[in-house]
């Protein structure tokens, strides 16, 4: 070793110990990656193949930036199963790198056409576009689920307050009837035979709200799908300020008017997905 180069090591030395710098305090860093896998996609790229980074320091899903598609489906982000039966992760969700190698797989979600097969057997009749609430589907119970000649509820029956005509809030309007006939002998009234319906694998029937029923008769018995009959069918709407009184919509002629909730009607359930 010459002078110089003892000069330098020297200088060195003397600059670490000056700076209390010690082999302890800075540990070899291990680093991990995150693999972004398209998943059946049909067309576009992942945003990005790799991210690596130290274990322990935070990683940012990436936006979806190359477009990522597949025909007939809905990209939602990113799942740890390929398929989606893992934990999700959404463009710009943040998590800190494991000390393991992670694949996130694009996740997708089918988009169903008006009068398909939905997941529990029935026909779809209407989409959301998008996902909110859990949800962006409804379909309805095929014909043989259907019931007729059955009341909305009892004579003298009292006021259910609280009920919506929208889109989304029959399966909640269902719920208050049913807490208010709580008192009821018979289980045989609208609101409970759908709830209590079991079809495809599924337990979350419910009674339409009157929106909802309406997009059924749009959408299907005008098209002649589902098998409906050429009568009234009840909704799970009530009148909030009259005792005995809710809508139900005549699918003659798509007419929503009020009925005497003891009058006998068509029953048809539905539920969301």
């Amino acid at each position: 070793m010459n002078k110089k180069t003892l000069f330098i090591c020297l200088q060195i030395t003397i600059l670490l110990l000056l700076t209390g710098c010690d082999v302890a305090d800075n540990p070899i860093l291990t680093y991990q990656s995150v693999e972004f896998h398209s998943n059946d996609a049909t067309a576009g790229s992942v945003p990005v193949f790799y991210i690596t980074t130290p274990v322990g320091a935070s990683v940012t899903i990436p936006e979806n930036t190359g477009n990522l598609a597949k025909e007939g489906y809905e990209f939602l982000g990113w799942n740890t199963e390929a398929d989606g039966s893992g934990n999700y992760f959404y463009p710009g969700d943040e998590f800190a790198m494991p000390a393991v190698y992670v694949v996130l797989y694009a996740a997708w979600e089918r988009i169903y056409q008006i009068g398909e097969t939905g997941p529990a057997g029935g026909l779809v009749f209407y989409d959301k576009k998008m996902r909110t609430d859990g949800w962006r589907f409804l379909e309805a119970a095929p014909v043989e689920t259907e019931w007729i000649t059955r009341i909305w509820g009892e004579q003298s029956a009292p006021v259910v307050e609280g009920t919506s005509d929208a889109i989304g809030s029959g399966e909640a309007n269902t719920q208050l009837i049913i807490n208010e006939f709580a008192h009821a002998n018979s289980g045989n009234y609208a609101a409970f035979l759908c709830a209590t319906l079991e079809y495809g694998g599924c337990r979350d029937w419910f009674l339409p709200s009157t929106l909802e029923l309406n997009e059924m008769y749009e959408n299907l018995y005008l098209y002649s799908f589902g098998d409906f009959s050429n009568d009234h069918y009840w909704s799970s709407t009530a009148n909030s300020a009259v005792a005995d009184v809710a809508y139900a919509i005549y699918f003659v002629t798509g007419e929503a008017a009020q009925s005497s909730t003891y009058y006998d009607r068509s029953v048809r359930a539905i539920r969301t997905f």
